[in-house]
């Protein structure tokens, strides 16, 4: 059997920002200060792997493999490691379903 590897950091951020935000807005979307996505990237932190998986509308296990498999190849259940909160709810958006960026109207522009 081949041993799946993680999705690198890149790919992960880039994926975010193809559904037209980033790892900062995404945590401030959620509660939490800008930054603090961004150490699911780097070690193994539950909440913030459900939080950026349920962005991308797939399960943490399908970016990190290694945090989610053991040995045998055995899906671990690692959604007891997460605290039952309401606030951190993500719901997923496909790319196709995210706005383009309105142009702003004329009277709003700042005049300097």
């Amino acid at each position: 059997m081949k041993k799946k590897t993680d999705m690198h950091p890149a790919d992960i951020v880039a994926a975010i920002k193809k559904r037209q935000t980033s790892l900062a807005e995404l945590s401030r979307k959620v509660g939490l200060c800008s930054g603090t996505l961004s150490n699911a990237l780097k070690r193994p932190w539950p909440k913030g792997e459900f939080i950026i998986a349920a962005a991308l509308g797939i399960h943490p296990s399908e970016i990190w493999p290694s945090r989610y498999y053991d040995k045998r190849g055995r899906l671990l259940a690692r959604e007891h490691l997460l605290r039952n909160s309401r606030r951190h709810h993500v719901t997923p958006l496909p790319v196709e379903e995210h706005s383009q960026p309105q142009p702003v109207p004329e009277g709003k522009l700042s005049q300097d």
